[in-house]
């Protein structure tokens, strides 16, 4: 009875503040959930400091508190706000706007959710609660409280959690709780859309997930901005054409592609100001999911602002009838099922910035994820890919172009050991039959024009004696589609449309469409390919594999036969990259190294050195980097096929990162009118020597701080870096074209300085 007694005193309290509030908003009221086991006590406690709390903070009731952390809950605008008892810090789930913002400006700037659903025509509308004026109730859960949207008006409705941890905030979306069985479908919830939201005037800046990694400073002075950072968390889904091509058209081959731009490898998001700041990490639902970073202007809202927008239908364009050219908007029939919750990490005082949030999240990538630290030699490795051939069309028929066959691959290693270099790690490409874009998925046997498997096991126990990892690479996400095995209709994936994804090499300087197709396996068809060849890897006793396209490209399929969400893809690479790790006691590499397989990755390849560079950043950083070095072996791209090779060893150097290098026995010329024509400076005999000499500059330098984490980074100005590692040492590059002072240290124009871990260069 006393509990009973209690909700209704608070029921009461609350109509009687709801009677102050906005009449746009629609009436609600908090009671106690009767699952939920909350004693009598805590109630009447919550009832009378929330009575307290009025004095102070007018509209606001204490729903949650622990020992760090204070969880308020705004009636008037369905909004929360955090404050932290020991150092009086707020984050407010939107800004404080003055009496001259109002009507749905202020209510827009306000709302606690923002909500876009499909109608019957397909018209894709974003709305929000007090929009709609919806009935919401709010109710009290442990930690916590949940708040219970209905959209009558639009009939979607659902519900939001909010629970304390320890200095963080978790707000669900609980998959129980969505209701969209009317004409209009869920499409995206964007939960707290203005949390902790800046002004111009402000000092700090947005972290987004960009590439590295990338920062929008706030600035009061400049011109606002139309547009926003709105990516997909694991990048674009192909089985969505239009979020991979920037024009569609009924005629196919006048498709464009976008503009090549980083992808976002990392769920998370953050804002950071004078002594406070937050990292978002999205724990639940983050395979279907969107990174927003708005600066001033967007929307005419003069506020910098960071969230997340969770997905439940993807929208695309599809072509009826014959040679229109009007694109009929469509949604995705069936609700991408599942909770959603994003963390919001509260940091402070040193912490309260990029490098603090960077720190943060590895310490959730190793507690919560099991990221454990890969053993990694003391001495930096020479990172070696070697292209063993590729197919070449001709007038009639094709040809077989070999670059490095084995034999010649054990010269080349034989050559660079002779030249000083202490220890390599070697992956072989296109050592398959019919080479790079050849048989894949098949991969056995080994092509005969390179000596065949005979020659590849003599390798392999060469290198395995002389203590050379040796990787092969694998291609079974994204085959040529010109393979009489492999059917696009029966193996590929198809769109939201049903139809087949056809997926084309773009024009380098049109980005239009070429006739060089390519399929994307299903998943299923994907992992049933390489079990069937685990024993063939088995036999060579090689280090490891390095599977293309796992660890930088996921998407759907929504083939009826055997649909998979990009979850379930996700699932079937982490279980191909776990078998990969039983291959002779070795493991798996990857490229890019989205966040899903970073606990399973022996090395990670090709990681991202920059961001996008969209209009409105200022700079990239090596967020990525400060989250995995010292657990995770990485490399950059390959030196020899970079535009500039003095940025790109500073590049190096400010992100911790080995070199590598992509080389072939033969002349790269060889390579013209074929698939591999990207790779256009290869030489081994060209590049013996500048690779050798970069590589021992950057051993020398990098080998100081071998398996040490990152733990700061700054831009200290326009073109000044500083990379800071966990033992105290500090590498200080200088990006332009003056010498530049630090302290009293001086930084040559294009070059770098780096300090012991007492100061001294």
């Amino acid at each position: 009875m006393r509990m009973k007694g209690a909700a209704v005193f608070i029921w009461v309290w609350v109509v009687l503040l709801a009677s102050c509030t906005s009449p746009e908003n629609a009436a609600t009221g908090i009671v106690q959930q009767e699952e939920t086991p909350v004693e009598t006590m805590q109630l009447e406690q919550w009832f009378q400091t929330s009575l307290a709390e009025q004095a102070q903070r007018p509209g606001l009731a204490l729903v949650a508190e622990n020992a760090s952390l204070q969880l308020y809950y705004a009636e008037s605008t369905g909004n929360v706000e955090l404050a932290d008892i020991r150092t009086g810090n707020r984050w407010r789930g939107a800004p404080e706007l003055d009496e001259s913002v109002k009507g749905s400006m202020r209510s827009q700037r306000e709302a606690p959710v923002y909500v876009r659903y499909s109608s019957p025509t397909g018209a894709i509308t974003e709305t929000y609660p007090a929009r709609e004026d919806g009935k919401v109730t709010v109710s009290l859960i442990p930690q916590g409280v949940q708040v219970d949207y209905d959209l009558q008006s639009v009939g979607i409705a659902f519900s939001m959690q909010y629970r304390l941890r320890h200095d963080a905030m978790e707000v669900t979306v609980p998959q129980s709780s969505i209701r969209d069985d009317g004409g209009n479908k869920l499409v995206g919830i964007e939960p707290l859309p203005f949390f902790d939201a800046a002004a111009p005037v402000e000092e700090g800046g947005l972290f987004y997930p960009d590439g590295s990694g990338a920062v929008m400073l706030f600035k009061e002075e400049g011109s606002p901005f139309i547009e926003r950072y709105r990516e997909p968390v694991y990048g674009p889904d192909h089985a969505v054409a239009s979020k991979t091509h920037e024009k569609l058209a009924y005629n196919q081959e006048e498709n464009v592609s976008m503009p090549r731009r980083e992808k976002v490898a990392l769920p998370v998001f953050g804002l950071y100001r004078d002594n406070r700041a937050y990292l978002g990490i999205i724990t639940a639902g983050q395979y279907d999911a969107y990174i927003h970073a708005s600066p001033k202007g967007f929307r005419n809202a003069e506020y910098y602002r960071a969230s997340t927008e969770f997905i439940y239908r993807y929208e695309d364009v599809m072509f009826l009838g014959k040679r229109t050219s009007i694109a009929t908007p469509i949604a995705q029939g069936e609700r991408i099922a599942g909770d959603r919750t994003v963390r919001y990490v509260l940091l402070q005082g040193e912490d309260a910035d990029y490098s603090g949030m960077a720190h943060a999240y590895r310490q959730y990538v190793m507690e919560e994820q099991g990221v454990r630290p890969v053993s990694q030699p003391s001495e930096l490795p020479f990172q070696l890919t070697l292209l063993g051939g590729v197919q070449r069309n001709e007038m009639i028929g094709k040809s077989f172009v070999s670059m490095t066959t084995f034999p010649q691959a054990r010269q080349l290693i034989e050559q660079l050991r002779a030249s000083g270099i202490p220890r390599l790690e070697v992956m072989i490409d296109g050592w398959s039959k019919d080479g790079r874009y050849g048989a894949q998925p098949q991969h056995f046997p080994a092509s005969r024009q390179l000596g065949g498997g005979s020659a590849l096991q003599q390798l392999a126990a060469y290198c395995k004696e002389q203590g050379i990892p040796l990787y092969l690479a694998a291609n079974y996400v994204k085959p040529y589609s010109q393979r009489a095995d492999i059917s696009p209709s029966r193996d590929g994936i198809r769109g939201i449309h049903k139809e087949v994804v056809v997926i084309t090499r773009p024009q380098r300087d049109t980005l239009q469409q070429s006739n060089q197709e390519f399929t994307y396996l299903n998943p299923d068809v994907a992992l049933k390919r390489m079990n069937k060849e685990l024993a063939g890897y088995k036999q060579l006793e090689v280090a490891g594999l390095h599977l293309d396209g796992m660890g930088d490209t996921l998407y759907s399929d929504h083939n009826r036969k055997r649909p998979s969400t990009r979850e379930n893809t996700a699932l079937h690479w982490r279980e191909a990259l776990a078998a990969a790790g039983g291959i002779s006691g070795g493991g798996a590499t990857v490229d890019y190294g989205f966040g899903y397989a970073l606990d399973l990755a022996d090395h990670i390849r090709d990681v991202p050195l920059s961001s996008s560079g969209f209009i409105y950043e200022d700079y990239a950083v090596p967020f990525y980097q400060m989250v995995i070095r010292g657990l995770i072996p990485y490399s950059a791209p390959p030196s020899n096929l970079s535009d500039d090779p003095e940025l790109n060893k500073l590049k190096l150097l400010e992100y911790g990162a080995s070199p590598s290098y992509l080389l072939t026995y033969e002349q790269s010329s060889k390579l013209k009118r074929t698939l591999a024509d990207d790779v256009y400076s290869s030489h081994f005999e060209q590049w013996l020597e500048p690779a050798v000499e970069e590589y021992e500059e950057l051993a020398a330098l990098l080998g100081k701080v071998a398996g040490e984490a990152i733990v700061r980074h700054d831009r200290l100005s326009e073109h000044v870096a500083r990379t800071v590692y966990a033992g105290g040492a500090e590498v200080i590059v200088n990006y332009g074209s003056q010498n530049m002072s630090v302290g009293e240290v001086t930084i040559p124009a294009r070059s770098y300085v780096m300090t012991e871990r007492g100061g001294n260069p």
